[in-house]
């Protein structure tokens, strides 16, 4: 059960029912579905609360690992944002909200709250049936590249793998552990190996959640992967992708071929989580040409204007 705020209790797996009840009320935020909060939680810092009906959650940075609140929900939405930053300053964890849904920041009415667009943290949404396709001049260089991929690979395969496979699960990590060993590891070591225990993580939601694995073979070597979750029967979120490298076109043709997959399930929409603000993410996600986003906002205090300043000191003079 989770806690009336100030309250907090750690997540646990035992958490998904209540969360799932209030997250798919709502759109598709990926920070809020139960497997990535899992998945990501490597430290075990994740705390859930419940203010004014609002599901409350302190989450850590993905890169910093600093705590912060946010909150979904439409219950009295301005006292519930205001206790939570005063909850925030009083306990150190800063004097804003993060990742606050769209859904949430429309209905803030008060005006002593301003709501900043946070464009590192939006969620990129697409449509399967054009992933899937490929199709027009928008499209022309992924074809061209998931082309080059089939013709220059006679032996490739596409698979949809059962996650809670433990012979899955070890191509997985395979593929994961090539990954990180072609990134920059004096750069990266540290978001590499969060990112490895957040996949270990996710295994252990595979036979309790409707979560695959999208999977590549050439010459029946496994080489790359997508980890999906198909939310509510109209849209999956695509929580990782990874390749080891080396097959120009990998990922174009693991992309589309997962959408022909979604498409065939009745998924019409896929949410591709957030860019962080990171140049090369960016470029990818933008490159596919997402329908919409889910976007997300910071919600801080407004600072008083001069003239009202200049009444509050004329005030303090008086006394």
């Amino acid at each position: 059960m989770i806690p009336e705020f100030p309250e907090f209790k750690k997540l646990s797996i035992e958490d998904a029912p209540a969360v799932d009840a209030i997250t798919t009320i709502y759109p598709t935020y990926s920070d809020y579905n139960f497997t990535s909060l899992w998945g990501w939680d490597t430290q075990d810092e994740v705390g859930l609360s419940s203010l004014n009906g609002n599901l409350v959650i302190r989450f850590t940075d993905y890169e910093t690992g600093k705590p912060f609140l946010s909150f979904l929900g439409k219950q009295m939405v301005d006292e519930t944002a205001e206790a939570l930053l005063t909850h925030s300053e009083n306990h150190g964890m800063g004097n804003t909200l993060r990742l606050i849904p769209e859904v949430v920041a429309d209905v803030l009415t008060t005006d002593s709250l301003v709501c900043t667009a946070d464009e590192a943290n939006h969620d990129y949404v697409y449509i399967t049936s054009k992933v899937a396709a490929l199709e027009g001049n928008k499209y022309s260089s992924k074809r061209k590249l998931r082309n080059r991929f089939i013709r220059e690979n006679q032996k490739h395969e596409f698979r949809v793998c059962d996650l809670s496979d433990p012979e899955v699960q070890k191509q997985v990590r395979g593929i994961t552990t090539a990954w990180g060993a072609r990134r920059n590891i004096d750069e990266d070591a540290q978001s590499i190996e969060h990112e490895i225990e957040a996949i270990e993580n996710v295994f252990t939601l595979a036979e309790s959640r409707p979560i695959f694995a999208g999977m590549v073979f050439v010459n029946g070597v496994p080489t790359a992967f997508t980890i999906e979750e198909i939310v509510n029967g109209s849209i999956s979120i695509g929580h990782f992708w990874k390749a080891v490298g080396g097959f120009p076109g990998e990922y174009e043709f693991l992309a589309s071929r997962t959408a022909e997959y979604l498409v065939q399930e009745g998924v019409t929409y896929w949410n591709w989580e957030q860019d962080l603000g990171i140049p090369s993410l960016r470029a990818s996600k933008g490159s596919y040409r997402p329908s919409k986003y889910l976007k997300k906002f910071i919600v801080s205090r407004r600072k008083p204007t001069r003239t009202k300043l200049m009444l509050l000191l004329s005030k303090l003079m008086t006394k």
